[in-house]
C-alpha cells in the first residue's frame, strides 16, 4: 500500500503528515510505504480552484503524486515485499 501524505497546511496537518510519512519505517510490516506530496504542491497564481486542500484543483499537482505513488508500488513489488495479485 502506498499512502500520499499531506501537502497542504492547515489545522494539525503537520502532526497528520508526520504520521502519514512514518508508514513504512520502523515496526513496519513491509508491504507498505508513503509519498511526500508537498513537492507537488502548487502556488495558487498558476491553478483554477481556489482551496489548498485540494491542491488549487492543479492537474499537474495530481498528475504528480499519481506517478509517484505509482512509482513507490512499483519499487514495494521489486523489492518482494508484496505480492503481484
Amino acid at each position: 500500500m502506498v499512502v500520499a501524505a499531506i501537502g497542504w497546511e492547515g489545522t494539525h496537518t503537520a502532526l497528520v503528515r508526520d504520521a502519514q510519512l512514518d508508514l513504512g519505517k520502523g515496526k513496519s510490516t513491509g508491504n507498505v510505504t508513503s509519498i511526500d506530496t508537498r513537492p507537488f504542491f502548487p502556488p495558487a497564481e498558476v491553478s483554477p480552484g481556489t482551496r489548498p486542500d485540494s491542491y488549487y484543483d492543479n492537474a499537474g499537482s495530481f498528475l504528480g503524486i499519481g506517478k509517484a505513488m505509482g512509482e513507490a508500488m512499483i519499487g514495494l513489488l521489486k523489492e518482494g515485499e508484496m505480492p503481484a495479485e
